[in-house]
């Protein structure tokens, strides 16, 4: 049985009909976003894409990747997943589905 103080890492991809549990009741992503919507006003969208490319360093992608495991400590985190991808000039690419991967 996985630990309920730790993240659980997950190679499932989230798509907006992807479930999940929220108070005892399963719902989509889809209806969770439209509920986050209603009460803030604001909308949330599962990815984004920028055309600009952005230049950032490994320290950079460190430093938020421990912002974020700092952030889950405040909740029980049941699983998660991540997904890094490098994309180069002339249409090649490499993902990653750890950041232990991504960092080597």
């Amino acid at each position: 049985m996985p630990d309920s103080t730790g993240p659980m890492h997950s190679s499932m991809d989230l798509t907006p009909h992807s479930t999940v549990v929220i108070g005892g009741a399963q719902i989509t992503v889809q209806q969770l976003q439209q509920i986050y919507s209603e009460l803030t006003g604001e909308s949330e969208s599962i990815t984004k894409y920028y055309d600009d490319p952005i230049r950032l360093t490994l320290d950079d992608i460190e430093q938020l990747h421990h912002r974020l495991i700092q952030t889950w400590e405040q909740y029980r985190i049941v699983s998660s997943s991540c997904s890094f991808t490098v994309y180069y000039l002339k249409n090649s690419k490499d993902q990653f589905n750890t950041f232990e991967r991504f960092k080597l």
